[in-house]
């Protein structure tokens, strides 16, 4: 086995992501989840791809972007899906004519709303695969994800959609998030951050973006899940040595039981342990609890900010340990 991958040029997963016009995190995520590939591994497991693996991922990406779901693909032969994507269109899955920019989220946002509309589950799961693929994921979760769920919402509440029309679609929107959130690379020394929800809230989705985002920048997220209270917080916190909480707030049918949550929380914790809430419902919280130390992420640029100043506080703390032992 060792002598045919020596005699075979191997490439770094960087490079065939380059080569197939795919992101890295949706190469790993094609691998993990469908088997779509099947690299080379180093004694160290690092991926390498042959020139057959880098075609096979060009093939794949073709048919995805001409509608084909991933998962009917995944199994084909490479031949197979060359006599495919040569062969007549498949049916209207809600193929993107890019009349705008590859990079430009109006036209995702405007198909998966239609999706939702019309409780149409695979032209919702296409239009989100193909977003994560032509998107950075700062750009997915700001100009579709965040704004797809408030509209979501803002309908709902208007009696312009129902409860089914929200239920078809988070299933989809947290499948996209947990390939992303499980497919990106964090070195195992980055700071850690324990991100969930509170006691009593279970809508999770701001909460799973908010663990992406903060391995996008260079943090390591421990994803705990919903309706979790404070001492379970807490002890993920001192388990894995985090440095931070981030908590994802939709909305508190109860201020004072969620004031006294993240006052519990609190004094579970060290005080150089930061306390970080975001979410539509953060802001009618945030007076009660910012004496405690909390601080409010109005959005996804003040979260990449504060998580900056903490990197900054944390390095320049270890600094002074080591200059007095």
């Amino acid at each position: 086995m060792k002598t045919e991958m020596s005699k075979k040029k191997l490439y770094a997963i960087k490079y065939a992501a380059l080569r197939a016009d795919l992101s890295t995190h949706l190469v790993r995520a094609w691998e993990k989840r469908h088997q779509a590939v099947f690299p080379a591994r180093t004694e160290s497991n690092r991926r390498l791809y042959s020139e057959e693996d880098i075609l096979r991922l060009q093939l794949l990406k073709k048919a995805v972007d001409a509608g084909h779901s991933i998962s009917m693909v995944a199994k084909l032969s490479s031949g197979e899906l060359m006599r495919l994507i040569n062969s007549q269109p498949p049916a209207d899955h809600g193929r993107l004519s890019y009349t705008t920019k590859p990079d430009e989220p109006t036209e995702f946002f405007n198909l998966a709303l239609k999706s939702v509309l019309q409780l149409d589950v695979k032209r919702l799961e296409y239009a989100l695969t193909q977003a994560a693929v032509h998107l950075t994921k700062p750009m997915l979760i700001s100009k579709l994800i965040v704004p797809l769920c408030a509209k979501i919402g803002e309908l709902w509440r208007r009696g312009e959609l129902k409860i089914i029309n929200e239920h078809i679609a988070t299933p989809v929107i947290r499948s996209v998030l947990w390939n992303l959130l499980r497919s990106a690379d964090v070195p195992r020394e980055a700071p850690r951050i324990v991100v969930a929800t509170p006691l009593n809230h279970h809508h999770e989705l701001g909460a799973l973006a908010i663990a992406l985002i903060v391995r996008e920048s260079g943090w390591r997220s421990l994803y705990c899940g919903s309706n979790l209270p404070a001492n379970e917080i807490a002890a993920a916190v001192k388990r894995t040595k985090s440095r931070a909480v981030g908590l994802s707030i939709t909305f508190s049918l109860n201020h004072q039981q969620l004031a006294e949550e993240i006052h519990k929380l609190r004094g579970y914790l060290c005080k150089d342990t930061a306390i970080l809430i975001g979410g539509q419902g953060a802001a009618t919280i945030i007076d009660d609890v910012k004496a405690n130390g909390v601080q409010l992420l109005k959005d996804l640029k003040s979260l990449n900010s504060v998580l900056d100043n903490l990197l900054i506080s944390v390095s320049k703390k270890e600094t002074r340990k080591k200059s007095n032992p």
